[in-house]
C-alpha cells in the first residue's frame, strides 16, 4: 500500500503535466492574440485570449534565467515539504503539494520550450479583469489554497487538542 501512495502523488503531479500540455498544445494551432468567449454576460465573462507570458506570476518581470531557477527552485522546496507532509501522515497536504509541483513543472517546461508559458483563460466579474492563466496556474492556485486552509486547520486542531490536555493537568 504505501508504494501505492508514492506513486499515486506522483501520478497526479504528472497527471497535471499531461492536462496542461495537452491542452497548450490543442490552443497553440490558433494564432497568438486569438480571442473568444465562452461565457458572456453582465456578471460574469470567461474568455480565451491566446498570450505568451514571458514574466512570473502576475506579471513581475525578470531575465529568463532568473525565472526558470526562481521556479525550479520553488518545485525543489515543494517536493522538500512534500516529502514531509507524507511522512507525517498528512495526506491533504501532500496531494495539494503534488499538484502545485506539477503545476509548477508545467509552466517550467512551457518556459524551456517556448521561452514563455503559453496563458489563455481569462475571466471576469462585473468588470473586474483578472489576469490571463493556464489550467496549471488555476490548479496551483486552488492546491495552494487547500494546504494553506488544512495547514490552519491542522495547527488549530493541535493547539485545541494541546489545550485539552494542559488544562486536564
Amino acid at each position: 500500500m504505501n508504494a501505492f501512495k508514492n506513486y499515486y502523488l506522483i501520478i497526479f503531479g504528472a497527471a497535471i503535466i499531461a492536462i496542461d500540455q495537452l491542452i497548450k498544445y490543442l490552443l497553440s494551432a490558433l494564432p497568438l492574440g486569438t480571442e473568444f468567449f465562452i461565457v458572456k454576460n453582465d456578471f460574469f465573462t470567461c474568455e480565451i485570449a491566446l498570450l505568451n507570458n514571458p514574466y512570473l506570476a502576475f506579471g513581475i518581470k525578470a531575465p529568463a534565467f532568473i525565472i526558470t531557477a526562481i521556479l525550479t527552485a520553488i518545485i525543489i522546496v515543494l517536493i522538500i515539504f512534500l516529502k514531509k507532509s507524507w511522512q507525517s501522515g498528512n495526506l491533504v497536504s501532500a496531494t495539494g503539494l503534488s499538484l502545485i509541483a506539477g503545476g509548477a513543472a508545467a509552466n517550467v517546461i512551457d518556459r524551456i520550450s517556448r521561452g514563455a508559458v503559453l496563458d489563455y483563460l481569462t475571466l471576469s466579474f462585473r468588470g473586474f479583469e483578472w489576469a490571463t492563466f493556464n489550467f496549471a496556474d488555476a490548479i496551483i492556485t486552488i492546491s495552494l489554497f487547500v494546504v494553506i486552509l488544512n495547514e490552519l486547520k491542522r495547527r488549530n486542531n493541535l493547539s485545541t487538542h494541546l489545550n485539552k490536555d494542559i488544562s486536564s493537568q
